[in-house]
């Protein structure tokens, strides 16, 4: 039996137990809201989270940062769009920018490129963020946990864009399989809502993306996670929860895949006693 923090919400199985070496995978985000003091966080308090993520992550740089809103009024019959700067924190990053955190009164985020696995690439990233938030930021109550991954498939070169019927899900096919449409088709975008369980959900953006320079049609898949639930902040009880957020967004990409598609990714067998499955 899976531990609680293992089991994926909405029970959600699992069609193989494999971790996929060529995952694709562009940027893996999580984002954490959170009610806390308000205020903007001074520059001691930067410092002091730039030495924890220095200690514990590849982080070497500090940036201000700023949250913006986007607002549109009309006078006169006429549009008149404004950004209003809403909150400001800080933004820490690797000197390669693959590991990039922010900072702001109420949302820490944490950004990686060159993923290959979540317990190497993201988890302890997060721990550290979250503990670092923690303990200098004065959270108090946890709002929302997201977690979203970008990924995107490379097809064949030469190709037809159809021929991605054969790697793609039946249930997730759209035109793709239409015989008339199929064949016609440069781009295609669907967006999918799902409620796994109260509080959680998934939305999930996928579909062709031609790529003309290589002469060959990819396959986007965008699948944010999230859980809206309310509760007192512990940063170990958020990592835990992202985690199982981690293994929901892992079986929603097996299941949107075919046998091919995962064959094409380099599955490496696993057994339960390792626990890595994950994006």
């Amino acid at each position: 039996m899976e531990a609680e923090n293992e089991r994926p919400f909405g029970d959600l199985p699992l069609t193989r137990h494999v971790l996929l070496a060529d995952n694709r995978i562009e940027a893996a985000v999580v984002e954490v809201r959170f009610l806390g003091a308000g205020q903007e966080f001074s520059a001691d308090v930067a410092a002091a989270v730039l030495a924890v993520l220095s200690e514990r992550t590849a982080v070497t740089r500090l940036d201000t940062a700023e949250q913006r809103e986007l607002s549109v009024t009309f006078a006169g019959g006429q549009a008149e769009p404004s950004v209003e700067v809403t909150s400001r924190g800080w933004r820490f990053s690797s000197a390669d920018e693959n590991q990039l955190f922010t900072l702001l009164p109420n949302v820490a985020i944490v950004q990686v490129r060159g993923y290959e696995r979540w317990s190497t690439s993201l988890r302890p990233q997060l721990e550290a963020m979250l503990a670092a938030t923690e303990q200098h930021a004065a959270p108090t109550i946890v709002q929302r946990l997201g977690l979203r991954y970008i990924n995107r498939l490379a097809g064949t070169p030469g190709e037809p864009p159809e021929a991605w019927a054969r790697r793609i899900a039946p249930a997730f096919h759209g035109p793709l399989a239409e015989p008339t449409i199929g064949p016609l088709l440069r781009g295609a975008h669907q967006q999918l809502e799902l409620a796994l369980e109260p509080n959680v959900g998934a939305v999930i953006r996928h579909g062709l993306v031609p790529n003309p320079a290589d002469n060959e049609f990819g396959y986007l898949i965008d699948l944010d996670v999230f859980d809206t639930a309310s509760r007192v902040f512990s940063w170990e009880e958020v990592v835990d929860r992202v985690q199982r957020l981690n293994r929901t967004a892992f079986r929603l990409f097996q299941l949107m895949l075919t046998d091919e598609q995962i064959d094409n990714m380099d599955p490496i067998a696993i057994d339960a006693t390792t626990r890595t499955e994950g994006q």
